[in-house]
């Protein structure tokens, strides 16, 4: 056993390393600010913030940077004293599928108002803030309102944003359990592809030599680790529809039945939903290969995993950015490629090698050559569906971005860019393993080195992983023009006194 003390030293060492990437990764999702992350801010409305009226309104009406969902919308009305003023029914206005009109029936009094709206657009992003009008007897004539925001560039529309109070930012912990469900979606698919095809492959290349017990219990360690992976990804799902409807719902309207239905009924629920049911299928598959211990079972859990890679596109932006179809299939094919090779590099580096460079693996065949059978079996898996995650990528990239220069001047491009980077870390990283230690494998030394390579390739990949979380959250520019071309003549307020 001396002989084996260096490796395990240098496996903590390595799990040490994941570990505190990993913990990175969450603090930094945490920590961004909420108000970067909400998605249908208010554009303008009617009466504006601060308008002093001299005759009061029939109706209050809103418009928003994206389409919002009437189930996740409240607008309520509150006089001096805090008193709710009944209002009519939210309905969206009949030439602007960015605007809402909500009727006022009473005949408001002088005094001053205060509207406080809520609403999500249909990724389920909610936002919420409030503002203020009066109704005075002889109000001064209206002035034009200040623009706040800078005009914008290449003949875009000049975006005009009412003056109003959105909530402060707080800790995002929605975005964290983003990257929980990610890397949870990543472990699971990624042991299924390792299962039906790298471990095939690798079976192929020893022509026999990979013994039906061998087989076996790496089978078996692939799969208690995406069993895991299912475990923690309902966890985080739940919670995350749980939030989703405290969020949406707001903080005075309790998470009831009749709540949790308007919810599923939604865009966001139905992709929700979809993902679950992909869980619960994984769930069967896991259980039938555990006791059959047959391919069956594993066919069963890729339906259940392609259930569970569908589930973020029609959760996020690409259920809302024409064409809806392309972008669908797009964001699927991504999250699907990008799931099949980081999934599978970290099934190879926590499920199999850990076996394989074991004593019972080293007394059958050796653990050099059997890592070595290993990742030249998953190499074509990377290369494959690294090229499909560029590929894809980039037109999903010129679906969301006006210009060019949307990715410095916007929030999305930018952290899309700083997404980019460690993209390339990580495809470096995979090029070095391709070109200096891939063919210099078959002893326990390069087993050893190919194990840290992956290992910083797998670390890497998780804060790709975090900044990916962070992208779903952030609204692409083309929201921002969408909330523009809703936004029509510039409105006015009175000066302040």
């Amino acid at each position: 056993m001396q002989p084996n003390r260096p490796v395990l030293g240098k496996g903590a060492a390595r799990r040490r390393v994941v570990i505190r990437a990993t913990v990175v990764a969450m603090v930094a999702v945490i920590g961004l600010p909420v108000g970067l992350l909400a998605h249908a801010h208010l554009r303008r409305s009617e009466p504006a913030a601060r308008e002093r009226l001299a005759l009061p309104p029939t109706a209050i009406r809103l418009w928003f940077s994206e389409r919002p969902e009437l189930a996740f919308t409240r607008v309520r009305l509150r006089g001096a004293d805090s008193s709710e003023i009944p209002l009519g029914a939210v309905a969206r206005m009949a030439n602007d599928a960015f605007g809402l009109t909500i009727p006022v029936p009473a005949t408001l009094a002088t005094g001053p108002y205060t509207v406080l709206w809520q609403t999500a657009a249909a990724d389920g992003h909610a936002s919420r803030g409030s503002f203020t009008f009066e109704i005075i007897a002889g109000a001064t004539p209206p002035v034009a309102m200040r623009d706040t925001v800078a005009p914008a560039r290449d003949g875009h529309a000049l975006i005009r944003v009412d003056g109003t109070g959105e909530e402060p930012p707080r800790l995002n912990a929605t975005a964290a359990t983003r990257w929980l469900e990610f890397v949870a979606m990543l472990a699971v698919v990624g042991a299924v592809v390792f299962r039906l095809v790298v471990l095939r492959l690798a079976q192929r290349a020893r022509l026999g030599a990979l013994s039906d017990d061998t087989l076996v219990e790496i089978v078996d360690s692939v799969r208690r680790l995406a069993q895991s992976a299912l475990v923690l990804l309902l966890i985080a799902a739940v919670w995350r529809f749980f939030a989703e409807a405290s969020a949406v719902l707001g903080p005075d309207r309790s998470v009831d039945r009749l709540a949790l239905r308007t919810l599923l009924g939604t865009n966001w629920g139905l992709g929700w939903l979809v993902g679950v049911i992909g869980v619960v299928v994984s769930a069967i598959g896991f259980s039938m290969a555990r006791r059959v211990r047959t391919q069956a079972g594993w066919v069963v859990a890729a339906l259940g995993a392609m259930a569970i890679v569908i589930a973020p596109a029609l959760t996020g932006h690409a259920s809302s950015t024409p064409p809806i179809a392309l972008s669908l299939a797009l964001d699927m094919l991504h999250v699907l490629a990008a799931s099949a090779w980081l999934g599978a590099l970290l099934t190879l580096l926590f499920a199999a090698l850990p076996f394989v460079r074991g004593t019972r693996a080293m007394s059958a065949i050796g653990s050099g050559p059997l890592v070595a059978s290993l990742v030249r079996a998953f190499h074509p898996v990377a290369l494959t569906c690294g090229a499909v995650v560029l590929a894809t990528g980039l037109c999903a990239t010129w679906l969301r971005l006006p210009a060019v220069s949307s990715l410095w001047e916007s929030a999305y491009g930018r952290v899309l860019l700083l997404k980019l980077a460690f993209v390339a870390i990580v495809v470096m990283l995979g090029a070095l393993n391709w070109r200096r230690i891939l063919p210099s494998l078959g002893d326990d030394r390069s087993a050893a080195r190919i194990t840290r390579t992956a290992g910083a390739e797998l670390t890497i990949a998780a804060l790709v992983l975090a900044v990916t979380a962070v992208l779903v959250s952030t609204p692409p520019p083309e929201s921002a023009e969408r909330g523009a071309s809703s936004v029509g003549p510039m409105h006015t307020v009175a000066p302040s006194p």
